[in-house]
C-alpha cells in the first residue's frame, strides 16, 4: 500500500517538476580575477621632476553569466569591481569608487529566426580587430554601450546594424534641441566567402550625432560620418592585416560657427612565421593618423583624427605613453613560444607627430607628454617592451613586462625638458573561471 501511494505521489508531482525545470531554464556562470603591480621610474621623463618614481597595485573582479530561458531566448549580465589598493583614504570609504559594484553588461538575446539575432541592453562591442570600436579590456573599466544590435547571417556574409545611446547629456542644448543626447547608428558587413589567403574582411559606415551644449570645444556638438575597412589573412609563412578609418562632419557650438572636422587613419602589419623554430614570428608595423588639431579655437578647421573607442593598450606600445591622434608609429617585433605554456616578445616602437605643430595625444600613462605643444619637432621618442606570458593548468596566467621610453626632440626641446628615460616594470596575475 505504501509503495502504491509513493508511486501515485511521484506521478502527481512529475508534471509540476517538469514545469518548474522548464521555467527556470539554465544558467552558465563565468568569472575573472586579476591583480597587477606597476613600478614607474622617471614617470615624467625628467629625473628632477617629482614624483621621480611611483608604484601602484590594482585589482579587478568580473563575474556574471548567461540565463538561458530557451533555445531562442537568453539574458546575460556581468558585474565588475575594480580598485587601486590603498585608495580608500577618506573617512567615508563607502562613497569611494573602489567599493562600488558596477553592472558592466546586462542584455537580452533573442534569436528571432535561424538567420537573425537581436540583442537589447548594455553590452560590449568589437569591430574587426578593435581599431575603431573595442572592448578595451586591459583597462580597469572596459568600454560598454547601451543600445540595440541586430545581426543577420547569410551564406556569403554577416550584416550587423546597431543603435547606441552614448549619452543623455545634462543641460539644455540649442533652441531646436531641448533634449541633448549623443547617439550612433551603424551598418557593418563581414564577408565570409573569402579566398584562402584572406581570413577576415569587414567594412562599416556609421552616423554619430551629439548635441551642442556650449561655445567651447569640450561642449561642441557633432554630426559626422565614420567609415572604413579591415582586412586580415595569411598565406604560407606570411600573415598580414590592414586597417583604414576616416571621419568627416561638423562640430557645432551654441552661439558660434559651425566648423568642419575630418580625419583619417591607416595602418598595416606584416608578419613572418617560423613554426619550426619555437613558433617564432617577426613583424613589421606602420600606423599613421592625421594631425592639425585645432581644438582650442572655434571657427577653424580641425583635421585631427578622432580615435573613437579603439583598443588603446594593444596599439602604440605597451607602456601607454602615447595614443592615436596626430601619431605616426613605426614598429618591429619578435615573439617566440619556447614552451607550450610560455610566450616571450620583444617590441620596438618609434613615435613621431604626424604634424609637428600639433599636440601629442597622451596615453593612459602619458604624464610626460600631456599638453606638450611648445615645439615643432616631430620626434616624440622610442619605446622598447620586453614581455612574457606563462599559463598554468589551474587557470592562472602570469604576465611580466619591462618597458623603456626614450624621449625624442619633441619632448627634450619642450618647456618641460623631458629628456630622461622612463622605465616601467609590470607584473599581472589573472585567473579565469
Amino acid at each position: 500500500m505504501r509503495k502504491a501511494l509513493a508511486i501515485a505521489a511521484f506521478l502527481a508531482m512529475a508534471p509540476y517538476a517538469q514545469a518548474q525545470d522548464a521555467a527556470s531554464g539554465t544558467f552558465t556562470p563565468n568569472a575573472e580575477f586579476r591583480v597587477r603591480y606597476q613600478f614607474d621610474n622617471n614617470v615624467n621623463a625628467n629625473k628632477n621632476t617629482e614624483p621621480t618614481s611611483q608604484n601602484a597595485v590594482q585589482q579587478r573582479f568580473i563575474f556574471g553569466g548567461t540565463f538561458k530561458a530557451s533555445d531562442k531566448l537568453s539574458a546575460t549580465f556581468k558585474g565588475l569591481q575594480s580598485s587601486t589598493w590603498g585608495s580608500n583614504t577618506s573617512a567615508t570609504v563607502a562613497d569611494s569608487d573602489s567599493n562600488n559594484l558596477l553592472i558592466q553588461e546586462a542584455y537580452a538575446t533573442w534569436m528571432m529566426s535561424d538567420d537573425f539575432t537581436l540583442k537589447v541592453g548594455r553590452g560590449a562591442l568589437t569591430m574587426g580587430d578593435g581599431s575603431v570600436i573595442s572592448v578595451n579590456d586591459w583597462e580597469q573599466r572596459p568600454y560598454t554601450f547601451d543600445g540595440v544590435l541586430g545581426t543577420y547571417e547569410m551564406e556569403v556574409g554577416r550584416l550587423s546594424a546597431w543603435f547606441i545611446r552614448f549619452a543623455e547629456l545634462s543641460g539644455v542644448g540649442t533652441p531646436s534641441d531641448q533634449d541633448p543626447e549623443a547617439n550612433s547608428v551603424a551598418l557593418v558587413y563581414s564577408h565570409k566567402a573569402l579566398p584562402e589567403f584572406l581570413k577576415s574582411a569587414e567594412v562599416y559606415v556609421m552616423h554619430n550625432t551629439k548635441s551642442a551644449l556650449g561655445a567651447t570645444d569640450a561642449q561642441a556638438g557633432r554630426d559626422e560620418i565614420r567609415y572604413g575597412l579591415h582586412l586580415a589573412g595569411d598565406t604560407a609563412m606570411i600573415d598580414y592585416r590592414v586597417n583604414f578609418g576616416a571621419h568627416t562632419g561638423d562640430k557645432t557650438y551654441v552661439g558660434a560657427s559651425k566648423d568642419k572636422h575630418e580625419g583619417m587613419m591607416y595602418e598595416a602589419e606584416l608578419g613572418w612565421n617560423m613554426e619550426e623554430f619555437m613558433k617564432s614570428r617577426v613583424s613589421l608595423y606602420y600606423h599613421q593618423d592625421s594631425g592639425k588639431n585645432s581644438h582650442a579655437a572655434p571657427g577653424t578647421k580641425d583635421e585631427g583624427y578622432d580615435a573613437f573607442f579603439y583598443d588603446k593598450h594593444s596599439n602604440a606600445g605597451l607602456m601607454d605613453i602615447v595614443g592615436w591622434g596626430n601619431l605616426t608609429d613605426m614598429a618591429i617585433g619578435y615573439t617566440m613560444v619556447p614552451m607550450d605554456t610560455t610566450k616571450v616578445g620583444l617590441h620596438y616602437h618609434m613615435f613621431q607627430k604626424t604634424d609637428g605643430n600639433a599636440a601629442i595625444t597622451a596615453g593612459l600613462n602619458g604624464d610626460s607628454v600631456k599638453g606638450l605643444t611648445g615645439t615643432d619637432k616631430k620626434n616624440i621618442g622610442q619605446e622598447i617592451d620586453l614581455v612574457a606570458d606563462h599559463s598554468y593548468d589551474n587557470g592562472l596566467t602570469m604576465t611580466g613586462r619591462v618597458g623603456m621610453f626614450m624621449p625624442g626632440d619633441a619632448l627634450k626641446d619642450a618647456t618641460a625638458n623631458n629628456k630622461d628615460t622612463y622605465t616601467a616594470v609590470y607584473l599581472q596575475g589573472k585567473m579565469t573561471f
